[in-house]
């Protein structure tokens, strides 16, 4: 039986069609481009809810591309990374000639790497001018500020359940309200509460809002006013759920956006640079307890080393694919390195290269590299701020989670830079009568 919360999220994905119809491409396109981006904008949104909906959306755009694709008569590979994609997968896939178990990993595996097949085929079906990307964007940021909104009206809710005054929530410590987490309670209305993934959903709401705010507001535009509310609201949220790594993002983009602002006034440029020098040494002074309270994961360390451990008895070829959760789970390998046990179903070490090249050895690792790399030389050549942004927002991700080995990872990366880089034709395309 569904439940209430999944009904919710098949609805909120959805939501970027309300901000889709009131604009110039809505009125111009026909109904297959339509379709696409109907379907593309939830495909992205999904990234806010539980992976069974992300697969249910995904299929839902799959049909439509392929659709798009016998109407229009069209197939074509948009850019080279998707080549990477494949190799990726297909490398994985050879890897199963050395796992130890490869029914579990074939059923608890496979099903992930699969994606990196399967979504760049649907990229490669459908065409998406540039307005239309744009317009995508826009509805885009307007939703997660929504869920932003949900959110946070469900944090002041839970507060008064609980009695706990607003203000407790946000600190820099870890804690925890009646026994549970407080990311839980923030997002107990939906179907996903992960701290992390949503943090970064809510760090891309702010890189799109903060590259196309302008002045003026329509379905068309972001307005200044819009994205000020919303990065006030994000960071109270990535607070309240005690996201490092969202807090660190947050930080991040706020510095980049501001040094693309004044890059050009040198004295400008030099205090931001010293602030940011002199606050991170005042933090290391007078609050590195703190810090390091709120920072600091000795089980991510313990998983890091037994990566290390493990790559270097078996540096070229690696485990294969879900060898590394047994080694993780490793009670043996724990204590020959000096911990008393081991964690059990942490599966990965938390950090996507050392990952790589622990599971599928030096070509895993290699390839990895190749697809971030490509991707961050790909959006500067075009000049993608959005995407450029996106990629450093994932960037920080892969350095503390190992996004590639987990679907809700997956399909975030792809969806997105198949947004990014679904091929453009140059004319623009005449709507049916």
């Amino acid at each position: 039986m569904i439940e209430a919360r999944e009904i919710i999220s098949y609805i909120f994905c959805l939501v970027p069609t309300i901000f889709l119809i009131g604009t110039k491409f809505w009125k111009e396109s026909d109904i297959y481009d339509k379709a696409v981006a109907v379907m593309l904008s939830a495909f992205c949104i999904s990234n806010c809810f539980d992976v069974y909906e992300r697969v249910q959306v995904f299929i839902a755009f799959s049909l439509i591309s392929i659709i798009f694709a016998i109407k229009n008569h069209y197939f074509k590979i948009p850019v080279k990374l998707y080549y990477l994609f494949f190799a990726y997968f297909l490398w994985h896939a050879i890897s199963l000639l050395w796992t130890k178990d490869i029914r579990m990993a074939i059923l608890e595996g496979m099903n992930m790497y699969v994606l990196f097949l399967f979504i760049p085929l649907s990229f490669s079906m459908i065409k998406l001018r540039k307005r239309e990307k744009q317009t995508i964007l826009t509805a885009l940021f307007r939703t997660i500020s929504l869920f932003a909104i949900i959110s946070f009206i469900n944090l002041i809710l839970v507060s008064i359940q609980l009695n706990i005054p607003l203000p407790e929530w946000f600190k820099i410590t870890k804690s925890y309200f009646a026994g549970q987490s407080p990311y839980r309670w923030i997002y107990n209305w939906s179907n996903y509460d992960s701290p992390t993934y949503l943090s970064v959903m809510l760090v891309i709401g702010l890189i799109i809002g903060a590259t196309k705010a302008t002045k003026e507001f329509s379905f068309d535009k972001i307005h200044y006013v819009e994205v000020g509310l919303f990065a006030i609201l994000s960071l109270l949220l990535i607070l309240a759920s005690q996201s490092r790594l969202g807090l660190l993002n947050f930080l991040i983009i706020c510095t980049i956006f501001v040094a693309i602002k004044i890059y050009k006034n040198k004295i400008a440029l030099s205090s931001l640079i010293a602030i940011i020098i002199v606050g991170i040494t005042l933090l290391c002074l007078f609050k590195s307890d703190k810090m390091q309270n709120f920072f600091y994961d000795p089980i991510r360390v313990q998983n890091f080393k037994t990566a290390q451990y493990y790559i270097k008895q078996h540096p070229i070829l690696g485990c294969g694919v879900r060898g590394m959760k047994e080694e993780m789970d490793s009670d043996e390998v724990a204590q020959e390195l000096g911990f008393q046990y081991a964690h059990k179903d942490f599966r990965n070490p938390h950090y996507q290269f050392l990952g790589d090249w622990m599971q599928t050895g030096i070509i895993g690792l290699a390839l990895c590299i190749s697809i971030y790399c490509y991707i961050f030389i790909y959006a500067i050549k075009r000049k993608d701020t959005i995407m450029c942004l996106f990629f450093i927002n994932f960037l920080t991700l892969s350095f503390t989670e190992m996004p590639l080995n987990a679907h809700w990872g997956i399909m975030l990366l792809l969806s997105f830079i198949g947004l990014f880089t679904a091929y453009c034709p140059d004319k623009k395309r005449q709507p049916q009568q």
